[in-house]
């Protein structure tokens, strides 16, 4: 099952350009299985989200997940983005990482480090100060110097590797992706399998037709 699990609207991130029916519509195009809503500091009203989407739910999975701006409260702060899944934790920024990591182990939820490195803004710092149980290596917003570096980053930390595209327009939606090994249906499913390692990072490979 191919998931992209990173993907912005631009009805919940101002940084966005299109809307989510663009986006899934985007995503039904590439023929991917499944995309995860991650807008910035908010989760995309599920009443809405079925609304706006509609028929396409019965074509393709779409997740409800959060872009997480969160701000660490050690001697020298740093500021990072993790997605997080399968946890209802509000809206943010969050200013203490702790209170941050508690609301969402409590939930049962899984966080994944977003875009490591990108900005060499302390993101690495973050990994180990919260709990989070994967890193994406691959998006359309960074290069390929900082995605070898986030891998090296998850190697060094034992942790599982995901991708998403970060698209913050639906053409780049699927660029890349997450292969899971079991199907997934709920933004907690997706937790489990990410916890459990069940993931692998993928790119689209236009020439092909296929992610590698």
């Amino acid at each position: 099952m191919i998931v992209d699990l990173h993907c912005h609207t631009r009805e919940y991130s101002p940084c966005a350009g299109d809307d989510l029916r663009s986006v899934v519509a985007a995503g039904l195009t590439m023929g991917l299985d499944g995309i995860a809503v991650t807008d910035h500091d908010v989760a995309y009203p599920e009443e809405l989200l079925r609304g706006n989407v509609g028929a396409a739910l019965g074509r393709m999975v779409v997740l409800r997940a959060v872009e997480a701006t969160v701000e660490t409260v050690a001697s020298a702060p740093v500021i990072g983005h993790v997605l997080v899944f399968g946890a209802d934790i509000g809206t943010g920024p969050w200013e203490d990482h702790r209170a941050f990591a508690r609301a969402v182990r409590a939930r049962g939820g899984a966080l994944v480090l977003a875009h490591p490195l990108r900005y060499r803004d302390g993101a690495e710092r973050l990994a180990e100060l919260l709990p989070v149980q994967a890193i994406e290596v691959a998006s359309t917003n960074v290069g390929r110097e900082h995605s070898e570096l986030a891998r090296r980053l998850a190697r060094r930390l034992g942790l599982p590797m995901v991708a998403g595209s970060d698209a913050h327009q639906a053409r780049f939606v699927g660029r890349f992706a997450t292969r899971f090994e079991r199907d997934v249906a709920t933004s907690a499913q997706v937790a489990e399998e990410i916890r459990a390692g069940r993931v692998v990072p993928v790119e689209w490979n236009g020439i092909a037709g296929r992610w590698e």
